[in-house]
């Protein structure tokens, strides 16, 4: 006789269920915790393995963390015994994991603040950024209510000028002559390197020596140049080289009759301007020489009365200068 598909899916008897539930708890034993303790929010669960000795420790220091505030609700805390020693572990959802070992009582409260105290929580949050009192007119105003003009910085300019001038005392040859006269400068300045103008006028001019002719002379000179700047903090030294156009003027009465001219000539010239100061006004010295190469194997005159022109010449320049630095 066949018995029913529907009869044959009963469930069994209740107390056939409980029996095998009991027969499987006792074949698989799963773990028992002697006691839980909360501390402010945080799960201690004391494994059973634990003397009673520990127990009365374990929750004086529960009371005390927990009257002391901000412990991490989020920890996992297991506290298991290991012979004589009290092991402590805590696991934190984003993975890390602390243990300690203690052998005495008294650090047991110690060791649980360490593991789980957060700090304060004026620490933790972010302090906000002071913002001035502003009025109506949206201007803001300092502490005493006095209204602050506030004007934006004009960005650092990428190019600096400079000017300056001074008096220049010159030696030339081929015969030695000797000069004096103003000078006045202006440069162009981007970072370390400068564009140059120059400009010269040897107002007193002529040869020099025991033996030299009176003859009037005067010079001037527009020199060119691009520079480098070597030093800048404190003192300023720029170092430069190109070329100068000199126009040379000579006269002289040879037997009452008045002979002179003058003569234009393309020299290459170089020099070096030391600054000295703090702020835009500075004071400068500056050397520099020219040389006239096609005066070195044959010499030039205006009129061959006269002397030879300087082939070469050196000056020395005492003045000041203004930057907008």
């Amino acid at each position: 006789m066949s018995i029913p598909f529907f009869e044959r899916c009963v469930p069994p008897p209740r107390h056939l269920v409980i029996a095998a539930c009991s027969v499987a708890g006792w074949i698989v034993p799963t773990p028992g915790f002697a006691d839980d303790l909360g501390c402010n929010g945080v799960r201690i669960r004391i494994e059973d393995s634990v003397e009673t000795s520990w127990h009365q420790a374990l929750r004086d220091a529960c009371r005390q963390l927990g009257s002391e505030g901000n412990l991490d609700a989020s920890a996992d805390v297991h506290v298991d015994q290991l012979g004589d020693q009290l092991l402590i572990d805590v696991d934190l959802p984003d993975g890390r994991h602390a243990e300690r070992r203690i052998g005495r009582e008294r650090e047991l409260g110690p060791t649980l603040e360490a593991l789980l105290a957060l700090p304060p929580q004026e620490a933790r949050r972010p302090k906000p950024m002071p913002v001035a009192p502003v009025r109506a007119d949206h201007a803001p105003v300092n502490a005493d209510q006095t209204p602050v003009n506030v004007s934006p910085q004009p960005p650092a300019s990428a190019f600096h000028l400079a000017v300056g001038g001074g008096v220049s005392t010159r030696l030339a040859g081929s015969i030695p002559y000797g000069a004096i006269g103003p000078v006045g400068f202006a440069s162009f300045r981007s970072g370390r390197w400068l564009l140059d103008l120059a400009m010269r006028w040897e107002a007193v001019d002529g040869p020099i020596g025991d033996d030299h002719v009176p003859v009037e002379m005067q010079t001037v000179a527009v020199t060119f140049s691009i520079d480098r700047r070597v030093l800048q903090d404190g003192l300023t030294l720029d170092v430069g080289a190109g070329p100068s156009l000199v126009v040379e003027t000579q006269s002289m009465n040879v037997d009452a009759v008045e002979k002179g001219g003058s003569e234009t000539d393309v020299r290459i010239a170089t020099h070096a301007r030391l600054g000295v100061g703090e702020g835009a006004l500075k004071w400068v010295f500056g050397l520099d020489g020219e040389l006239a190469p096609s005066r070195l194997l044959r010499s030039r005159r205006v009129d061959e009365s006269l002397p030879p022109l300087p082939a070469w010449s050196a000056g020395l320049l005492i003045g000041a200068m203004w930057s907008d630095e």
